[in-house]
């Protein structure tokens, strides 16, 4: 009998730098922009910078968890705001002419594109012969390009069931482009230029009052835990006072506006 052994495969290594914790950060986030919302590089840092340290990653998991959670990526996307704004009016909003006007243009394609749909409803309709009325008869053909043109033909039969496909794809797109431009008008009713104004300015103590609206308590310690986490995503080399949680009490009752009680109204 031989007394050579059965070497074990080796197990994988996982790349340097890499932990299985790591992983599993990435693997949750890919779940969160799976779901369709818009998120990027800076969402990534900041949900690392929370999931790797202990008190992040508990406080997080606070408002994310139970009965009256916090939907994780509704969270996140408050943090990064927070990470790169540092409570201050984040630069993003000078970019308003520019989301004005690409809602406005998105309306007119809509309509552009519903015109176009009619149109080659019309076309469709006045004939039932496709690009190929007839089939080929002469030369005669054979082997692979005999082949071709039967495919071909076949297609052209198929055509106008295809082109009436594309036309119901085109009003179901439209729809959906019509259903986000009312979205915008919707907002643009119940929010005028002076309430945009004070969600700038006063951010944060909505973000403080959404959060004890929907968890029920305000969690000024976890908070104070993850601003100051989002701080340091952003300006990692800047030294500054850390938010602490007797600072977002006091800012929470010392800021109000009839948009923020009307929002989010005190019990």
């Amino acid at each position: 009998m031989s007394n050579t052994r059965t070497k074990r495969p080796a197990r994988p290594r996982l790349p340097r730098g890499t932990t299985a914790t790591s992983l599993q950060i990435e693997a949750e986030f890919a779940r969160l922009s799976q779901l369709g919302w818009n998120l990027g590089e800076s969402h990534r840092k900041v949900y690392w910078a929370i999931k790797s340290d202990l008190s992040g990653n508990i406080a997080f998991g606070k408002l994310t968890t139970g009965p009256k959670a916090i939907p994780p990526v509704i969270l996140l996307l408050s943090l990064e705001v927070e990470a790169f704004s540092q409570g201050e009016p984040r630069q993003d909003w000078k970019g308003w002419d520019r989301w004005k006007d690409k809602w406005e243009d998105l309306g007119r394609i809509a309509k552009s594109m519903k015109r176009i749909a009619s149109k080659m409803e019309k076309h469709i309709q006045r004939s039932d012969r496709g690009p190929i009325p007839l089939p080929t008869l002469l030369p005669t053909t054979q082997g692979e390009a005999a082949d071709k043109e039967r495919e071909e033909y076949t297609r052209s039969h198929q055509a106008d069931a295809r082109l009436t496909a594309i036309v119901a794809g085109l009003r179901e797109n439209v729809s959906e482009i019509e259903g986000f431009c009312q979205m915008r008008r919707n907002w643009l009713r119940k929010m005028p230029r002076k309430h945009r104004d004070t969600i700038r300015s006063e951010r944060r103590v909505l973000f403080l009052r959404f959060v004890e609206t929907r968890t029920g308590e305000p969690h000024f310690e976890d908070l104070a835990t993850l601003f100051n986490i989002c701080k340091t995503v952003s300006q990692p080399n800047v030294q500054t006072a850390d938010v602490s949680a007797d600072y977002l009490r006091k800012l929470s009752s010392r800021f109000s506006t009839p948009l923020i009680e009307k929002q989010y109204p005190r019990r």
